[in-house]
């Protein structure tokens, strides 16, 4: 059970009611569904002034096996190697020195041609 946090409804709009804080008119970007339990909310101010509240949740069911299961691949961004995969393949660091000087140059306007690949 969470704590410190509810969903109230007041006066036809939702409001997230922050214990011993305060009670936050929300708008959805997505509703969050029935079947679900909210476990930890997390606030953030950007730098616009504006406020969001990102949700947390837990879902008791277990996920569909996705068809074809045997074409997917899963990857994970790597230390020693930029990316590994399932199939045991992995992907060499990239050497963005070459890519930095190009866009430097570019941003120059010392060789605006580089900016084409040229």
């Amino acid at each position: 059970m969470q704590s410190g946090f509810e969903f109230v409804n007041k006066n036809s709009q939702t409001v997230l009611s922050l214990s011993k804080l305060a009670d936050i008119p929300i708008s959805y970007h997505r509703e969050i569904p029935k079947n679900v339990t909210v476990k930890e909310v997390c606030i953030k101010k950007e730098r616009t002034g504006e406020w969001y509240a990102s949700f947390a949740v837990e879902d008791k069911k277990e996920p569909a096996n996705p068809a074809n299961s045997d074409r997917h691949v899963g990857t994970d961004i790597g230390i020693l190697k930029h990316v590994h995969d399932t199939d045991g393949r992995a992907i060499g660091s990239l050497d963005l020195k070459v890519h930095f000087l190009y866009a430097v140059l570019a941003s120059l306007s010392a060789f605006p041609f580089l900016a084409l690949g040229i």
